[in-house]
């Protein structure tokens, strides 16, 4: 018996290593042909975060929101008269924008690569969190480091780092959210999901409920909230705020700047796919935007008649949080290691599965998403991907005795 389980380890250890080492060898040739492809990195999303730093940079934080004059930087960076509708805009919160500026003071090459150092740091702090939380859960080393390597290499973030954009803070977020609930530590959620409002149509689905059920959550929400609302307010000033609600309208509709909703992986980009071809229109709008609202009712609902919140609650809402969210792209799938963390956790918890075999899952998953994304199909597996993890996630909610036990002592 122990000879076969010996085995079993080796052989799984064998998997972790190979898969690795493929990882590795893959995401540097596909960086690296990014990388130098003529003209590529300009048309990246990382076009949009330098625009705004190259704004604030020239002293004009006022208007980093201005699409006239984020269209000027852009066509410099391009050197091609683009037109409105080519516009890649800055159409993010500015809580970034003192280190998009450090950054806009080199070139467009150099900056991007500055860039993806510092967006790589930023994985490296969420692996770091993450690696706490499950050896709170009593996880070995040896199974811990093979699970928090592979949070490193999670497909979409690497998809995200190579885009250049910011998704990785939220995830951050999310990380500090999930280890706050799992110490019971509400000061540390609601600072988590403070920082969910880089994506304010995932924050509000996921804070909202909390005014039903741990309301002490909710209001360190609102006090962190308010101070990075603050902080941005006092960067941007008024008329930025102003800007700023404009292009989120703008993006909303899709219709005058470079949005790509025909390739959401979320309920909109499904219904426009479906019924009205490249972009939105009134109606799916519309519907979207109560689908969504529909959402948070249902999440508030669920909340209140929950005895606790724990990382069920947080996985699952996730996963319904993306889904109806009125604009996701295929980089914002890597919020999807929360839920897929805390379904690792449940089922390491209740010893259904040993630590070694969760990092063994977060390896096929992050490989499945890669093939999935390549694949004839990409958002029919992404949404069947998304309903196998919910489902997971809801079938523990409705059998409460295997719920996770939190540590007397976490």
């Amino acid at each position: 018996m122990k000879t076969s389980r010996a085995s079993r380890l080796d052989f799984s250890i064998l998997i972790l290593l190979a898969g690795m080492v493929l990882q590795v060898a893959w995401y540097s040739l596909v960086y690296l042909t990014t990388l130098n492809a003529e003209g590529y990195i300009q048309d990246l999303d990382f076009r949009a975060f330098y625009t705004g730093g190259k704004i604030a940079f020239d002293g004009d934080w006022g208007n980093v929101y201005d699409t006239a004059r984020q269209l000027d930087v852009q066509r410099e960076i391009t050197g091609k008269p683009l037109s409105f509708n080519e516009l890649l805009s800055f159409n993010h919160p500015p809580l970034l924008l003192p280190i998009q500026r450090l950054v806009a003071a080199f070139d467009y090459r150099s900056a991007y690569l500055l860039w993806n150092v510092l967006s790589f740091f930023f994985i490296l702090l969420n692996a770091f969190l993450v690696y706490k939380i499950v050896r709170k859960a009593g996880w070995e080393t040896a199974p811990t480091w093979f699970f928090t390597i592979q949070v490193v290499l999670f497909y979409p973030i690497f998809v995200s780092l190579c885009k250049g954009q910011d998704t990785i803070v939220v995830l951050i977020g999310l990380s500090i959210c999930l280890a706050g609930l799992y110490a019971q530590d509400e000061k540390k959620t609601g600072l988590g999901l403070a920082l969910l409002v880089m994506r304010p149509q995932i924050a509000i689905p996921l804070a909202l409920p909390f005014v039903f059920k741990q309301r002490k959550t909710w209001w360190w929400f609102v006090a962190f909230a308010l101070i990075l609302g603050l902080f941005s307010l006092l960067m941007i000033g008024g008329k930025g705020a102003l800007d700023y609600v404009h292009l989120l309208l703008l993006s909303d509709n899709g219709e005058s700047i470079t949005i790509h909703q025909y390739d959401m992986y979320d309920l909109k980009g499904a219904l426009i796919r479906a019924f009205v071809g490249r972009e939105s229109n009134r109606v799916i709008d519309i519907a979207s935007w109560l689908a969504f609202a529909a959402n948070c009712v249902f999440l508030c609902a669920l909340w209140q008649k929950s005895a606790r919140i724990d990382l069920r609650h947080i996985g699952l809402a996730v996963i319904l949080s993306l889904f109806f969210s009125p604009h996701l792209q295929y980089h914002d799938l890597g919020l999807l290691l929360t839920p897929v963390l805390a379904l690792c956790l449940l089922l390491t918890t209740n010893k259904l599965i040993q630590p070694l075999s969760a990092a063994l899952i977060l390896l096929a998953v992050s490989t499945y998403m890669a093939i999935v994304q390549i694949s004839p199909l990409p958002f029919a597996g992404i949404y069947l991907f998304m309903f196998l993890l919910a489902a997971g996630l809801w079938y523990w909610e409705k059998f409460p005795w295997l719920a996770l036990k939190h540590p007397a002592n976490p």
